[in-house]
């Protein structure tokens, strides 16, 4: 052996060195696994998930059936005013002419 090199160990003590280095590593591993769970916020179960889409569906639709109801009377409004004008000009009509 070299006297610039150290020395091997062979057998149990370098088996067990190496499990130990393992073990260490895994450990690592298992830490920062668990710090990085600890930061992202568990995932929602898939009934959380699809019940708040069902309710943002249902937030669209009531919004757009509020605006249609509107859009509707907008337009049955001036219908009306329109019918009341040309009800208002024939009886004008009607008696200018019977006079």
């Amino acid at each position: 052996m070299s006297p610039g090199r150290p020395k091997r160990s062979h057998g149990t003590d370098g088996e067990t060195r190496n499990a130990a280095n393992g073990n260490a590593g895994r450990q690592r591993r298992d830490e920062e696994q668990a710090e990085a769970q600890a930061t992202e916020p568990p995932p929602e179960p898939a009934e959380e998930r699809a019940e708040a889409l069902l309710d943002a569906l249902g937030q669209r639709v009531g919004a757009l059936s509020a605006y249609a109801v509107f859009v509707l009377r907008k337009y049955a409004a001036r219908a009306r005013e329109e019918a009341e004008d040309i009800w208002a000009e024939a009886q004008h009509l009607r008696r200018e002419h019977r006079s």
